[in-house]
C-alpha cells in the first residue's frame, strides 16, 4: 500500500516527537520520583542512620572491651581460675549491656590441661553475680554458633540473636578468638542484652509500627510487636504478604546494604516505602518506612501538569508536520524512483531531471555521484580481488613446490635400519626459508639442515639455489668443510640481495656411527647419549654462507654410539618467545629436549615443534625446522 509522504511525515515525525514527549513526561516523573525518594530517604535514612549509629557505638564499646581481654588472655597464657573469674566479673561490669560472659578453651588447651573442655561463665542476676562452668556440666559447645562463629573463621564475629538458656532474654553474643603459639586455643564471649536498645527507638522520634530490626538471617530482632520477635522472618512475612518488592528486599537485609522499595502489608496496612540501613557493627538493617500518599502527592500534580503544556505543544507541531510535508513531496519523487531501480539492482541508476536549488536538490545530486563513485568503486574492486588471487594461487603453487624439493618418505632408508631419521619443516608464511635434506652418497649419509635469513618469497628462492648447490656439490664425494667452502663461492657470485644461510652439513656413516660435519654459524646440535643425557655438541666452525668471499670452513669429526643421537634445529626453535614471554635460547631449547630424550625421532620432532606452537601461543614468528639422526640399533 502507498503512503503520501506528508502522511509518512507524520508517523516518521508525529510519533518520535510523541514518543519524545511520552519519554520527557516519564523522565519528569522519574526525576521527580527520585527527587522526592531521595529527599524522603535522606530525611529517613538520617532518623535511621542516628538510631543505627546509637547502636553502634553501644554494640562497638561492647566489642572493644571484648577485644580487649581477649588480647590479655592471649599475652598471659598462664592465668589461673581465680583470676580468670576475677576477670569475667571485670567485663562483666564494664558495660550496663553486658548480661553474661564467658572464656571457653579448645579441648585440653585451659588452665587444667587435663579437662577436654572447660568454659566458666558468669552473668548478673536480681543484682547478685552467678557462675557455672558450661563445659564441665555435659554441655558440648564446640559446635555451638557462639563458639564456631570465631574459632573456624579464626577472627571476631556475631551470632543471631537468641533467647538465653541460662536466663530469659533476647540476647546476642559476640565472640573473639585468642591464639597460642599461632593456633587458637579459645573465645571470649560476651551476651549482649537487646531490650535496652529496642526500648530507644521510639525515643529516636520513629513511629511505633514505622520500625523493625532484622538479623542477617532476616528475624525479626525488634519491633513494637514483641510476639514477631525472633518468630517471623523475612522468608515469613513474604509468605504472608505475596508483595514482590518487599521480596526484593530480601537480598539487601541478608548483605546488610541499603535499600528501599514500594510495599504493602508489613510493617503497614496500606502502600508506603521502607527504607532500609545497615547496622554496621552486627551485619543486622534497620527498617523505617513512610506513607506513599506523602512521598508522590506532589509528584501527581506536577506531572498533571507538564503532559497538559506537552499535548497543546504536540497538537501544534503536527499540523506544522502536515503542511510542510505536501510542500516537499513533488521534488523527492525523481529521487525516490531512482533509489527503486537501484534497489532492484541498477547500481547505475541516477535522478533524472533534477533543477532545485536547494538540500532536496542536493541530495539528488549527491546521490547521482555516489552511484557513479559506487560503480568505479566496484570495477576497482574486481579488478584487485582478481589479481590478489592470482598472486596468492601462485604462492600457495610455490609452498607446494618448496615442500615437493624436501625429502617427504619416512622412514627414509629402510633398507639401512641403523638409521633413525626424522624431520618437521614448519613455515611461518606461505612459503619458508627454512630447509633440510638427506641422500646417500658412496655409502654415507648426507644430512643437512638449513636457514635462509628474511622470510616469505625471497627466502624460498634462496632457499631452492642454495639447496640445489649444496645437493650437487655433496654428490661430488667433498667433505662437509669443502661443500661449504665451494658453495660459498657460487652464492657470493650472483648475491645483490645481500641474503644468506646458516647450515650445519653432517657425512655420516650409518655402519660405524662415524661423522663429519660443517657448521656455517648455525645453532649448535644436541647430542643425546645412551643415558639420556642432552648437551650441546660442537661450535660453529666458519660463519654464515653466501655473504662474504674468500671464506673457509672446518669441520669436526664425531661418533654416535648406537642409541644416541643429534637433534638438528633452526633458530626458529632457539630464538621462539611468545608475548612478554623470553627467547627460548640455548639453555631453554636444551631444557625443552631433555623430558623427551628417550622418544624416537619421529615423536621427538613431533614434541618440540609442539611445544614451541604452545610457548609462541599460535603466533609462529619464525620457520621452524627440526632433524633428529639417531645411530638405531636393528632388532632381530
Amino acid at each position: 500500500m502507498r503512503i503520501p509522504i506528508r502522511w509518512k511525515l507524520l508517523l516518521f515525525i508525529g510519533v518520535p516527537v510523541l514518543l519524545a514527549y511520552l519519554a520527557v513526561g516519564v523522565t519528569e516523573f522519574i526525576v521527580l520520583r527520585r527527587d522526592a525518594m531521595q529527599i524522603m530517604q535522606k530525611e529517613v535514612q538520617l532518623l535511621a542512620q542516628l538510631q543505627a549509629e546509637a547502636f553502634n557505638m553501644q554494640l562497638s564499646e561492647a566489642q572493644k572491651i571484648t577485644n580487649a581481654y581477649a588480647a590479655f588472655f592471649q599475652k598471659q597464657p598462664d592465668l589461673e581460675l581465680d583470676e580468670i573469674h576475677d576477670l569475667l566479673r571485670t567485663i562483666l561490669d564494664s558495660d550496663d549491656l553486658i548480661a553474661g560472659v564467658a572464656v571457653a578453651y579448645e579441648p585440653f588447651q585451659s588452665y587444667d590441661p587435663s579437662l577436654r573442655i572447660t568454659a566458666p561463665y558468669m552473668w548478673l542476676q536480681d543484682g547478685e553475680y552467678k557462675l557455672k562452668d558450661i563445659g564441665l556440666e555435659a554441655y558440648d559447645y564446640l559446635d555451638r554458633e557462639w563458639y564456631t562463629v570465631a574459632r573456624d573463621p579464626g577472627r571476631p564475629g556475631w551470632t543471631e540473636p537468641y533467647y538465653g538458656p541460662v536466663f530469659e532474654g533476647l540476647l546476642c553474643t559476640y565472640s573473639v578468638p585468642f591464639f597460642r603459639d599461632g593456633r587458637i586455643r579459645g573465645v571470649v564471649t560476651i551476651d549482649l542484652d537487646l531490650v535496652p536498645l529496642q526500648e530507644t527507638i521510639p525515643d529516636a522520634g520513629i513511629d511505633d509500627e514505622a520500625f523493625a530490626v532484622f538479623s542477617r538471617s532476616g528475624a525479626i530482632i525488634s519491633h513494637p510487636d514483641e510476639s514477631l520477635i525472633l518468630t517471623k522472618t523475612v522468608d515469613d512475612l513474604i509468605k504472608d504478604y505475596d508483595d514482590p518488592q518487599f521480596k526484593k528486599l530480601r537480598q539487601n537485609i541478608a548483605d546488610a546494604t541499603p535499600g528501599s522499595a514500594r510495599v504493602t502489608g508489613f510493617p503497614m496496612p496500606y502502600p508506603h516505602w521502607m527504607v532500609l540501613t545497615p547496622i554496621q557493627a552486627t551485619g543486622w538493617t534497620m527498617s523505617v518506612s513512610v506513607p506513599e500518599s506523602s512521598v508522590m502527592a506532589p509528584v501527581y500534580m506536577r506531572i498533571r501538569s507538564l503532559m497538559m503544556i506537552l499535548g497543546g505543544g504536540l497538537v501544534v507541531i503536527l499540523v506544522a508536520i502536515f503542511v510542510v510535508g505536501s510542500i516537499l513531496s513533488r521534488p523527492v519523487t525523481n529521487l525516490a524512483s531512482a533509489v527503486s531501480r537501484m534497489r532492484a539492482g541498477d547500481l547505475s541508476a541516477q535522478a533524472e531531471n533534477i533543477s532545485n536549488r536547494d538540500e532536496l536538490g542536493d541530495l539528488a545530486r549527491g546521490f547521482n555521484d555516489m552511484t557513479t563513485q559506487l560503480q568505479k568503486q566496484i570495477d576497482q574492486l574486481a579488478l584487485e580481488t582478481a589479481a590478489r588471487e592470482a598472486v596468492e594461487s601462485e604462492i600457495r603453487v610455490g609452498r607446494k613446490i618448496q615442500v615437493s624439493l624436501l625429502p617427504q618418505d619416512f622412514p627414509a632408508f629402510p633398507q639401512h635400519p641403523e638409521i633413525g631419521l626424522y624431520a618437521i619443516n614448519s613455515a611461518a608464511k606461505e612459503v619458508a626459508g627454512d630447509f633440510f635434506d638427506f641422500f646417500m652418497v658412496n655409502g654415507k649419509l648426507i644430512v643437512l639442515i638449513a636457514d635462509v635469513s628474511g622470510k616469505g618469497v625471497p627466502a624460498a628462492l634462496f632457499m631452492a639455489v642454495s639447496r640445489t648447490i649444496l645437493r650437487n656439490l655433496a654428490n661430488t664425494g667433498a667433505t662437509p668443510d669443502e661443500i661449504l667452502t665451494a658453495a660459498n663461492t657460487l652464492l657470493v657470485a650472483d648475491n645483490n640481495a645481500g641474503l644468506f644461510v646458516t647450515l650445519i652439513l653432517l657425512q655420516y656413516d650409518p655402519k660405524s656411527g662415524h661423522f663429519s660435519m660443517a657448521n656455517g654459524g648455525h645453532p649448535p646440535p644436541f647430542k643425546i647419549t645412551t643415558d639420556g643425557a642432552v648437551e650441546p655438541y660442537g661450535e660453529s666452525t666458519g660463519t654464515v654462507i653466501g655473504m662474504i668471499p674468500d671464506q673457509k670452513w672446518g669441520k669436526i669429526e664425531g661418533h654416535l654410539k648406537p642409541g644416541e643421537s643429534l637433534v638438528l634445529y633452526t633458530d626458529g626453535v632457539s630464538e621462539a618467545g611468545g608475548k612478554g614471554k623470553q627467547m627460548l635460547g640455548i639453555d631453554g631449547t636444551q631444557a625443552l629436549i631433555e623430558p623427551h630424550s628417550s622418544e624416537d625421532p619421529e615423536q621427538l620432532c613431533n614434541s618440540i615443534v609442539s611445544y614451541v606452537h604452545e610457548y609462541e601461543d599460535g603466533n609462529q614468528g619464525d620457520d621452524i625446522t627440526v632433524l633428529v639422526l639417531k645411530h638405531d640399533t636393528p632388532s632381530g
